[in-house]
């Protein structure tokens, strides 16, 4: 009798765990996502000359730096 109120405790537990696991793995994914978008800017300012290879490497560092 009083197995079942724990078996739905550890249930509850392991779903809650499980759905914080989750929301962090998704926050992860966005931030490396806006990385990856600012790195595609970085390339395309520098492709088109707009700025000097010093100043992409420069920028380039510091977007690596925060993943």
């Amino acid at each position: 009798m009083m197995m079942i109120p724990m078996i739905l405790f550890f249930m509850l537990f392991v779903y809650l765990f499980l759905k914080l696991l989750n929301s962090k793995n998704l926050i992860l994914s966005d931030s490396i996502a806006s990385h990856s978008k600012a790195l595609d800017i970085l390339n395309e300012r520098f492709a088109s000359g707009e700025i000097s290879e010093e100043e992409y490497k420069s920028k380039k560092k510091i977007i690596l730096d925060k993943i």
